[in-house]
């Protein structure tokens, strides 16, 4: 009777093991992260973006620079949309230095694409300068939905 029961527990156990639905964790290329300086005056909302044109790409760059060359340091600025599409994020405007906003992954699901981003606050002493953290990342082109959580 104990080996039936045995039994029966570790097809179960097998069972509930192969139905689990496996992640698939995809890759990114970084394009920038940083924070912008300009006080707020870039007019960039606390939001995140998914961009999959040119022109798209065009209006948030001149956003970005509009108070400092911030694209200076980007690893590119000419994208190819016919194959890539953009993620951005932007933190708020933080009164002091030292934040930082990233993606810490992103999940391919069946039918949707799900952007996981952390936020982290200064520790110890921050430069007193106004800043706004942000991490924009390029993805394979994609027609799944994107979400961010």
């Amino acid at each position: 009777m104990k080996r039936l029961v045995f039994i029966i527990i570790s097809i179960l156990a097998f069972v509930n093991c192969s139905t689990k639905e496996t992640q698939n964790y995809m890759t990114y290329d970084l394009i920038g992260e940083g924070n912008l300086y300009g006080n707020g005056e870039e007019n960039i909302d606390e939001h995140s973006l998914i961009i999959k044109s040119e022109q798209e790409w065009n209006d948030l760059l001149d956003k970005i620079n509009s108070i400092n060359n911030e694209s200076d340091k980007f690893t590119e600025t000419e994208i190819d949309f016919s194959n890539n599409i953009i993620i951005a994020i932007f933190d708020g405007i933080r009164p002091t230095g030292n934040y930082q906003i990233e993606i810490s992954n992103i999940i391919d699901g069946d039918k949707s694409i799900i952007v996981k981003t952390q936020t982290s606050t200064p520790k110890g002493i921050a430069p007193q300068v106004i800043t706004q953290p942000y991490f924009i990342a390029k993805i394979l082109k994609t027609n799944k939905t994107i979400i961010f959580e």
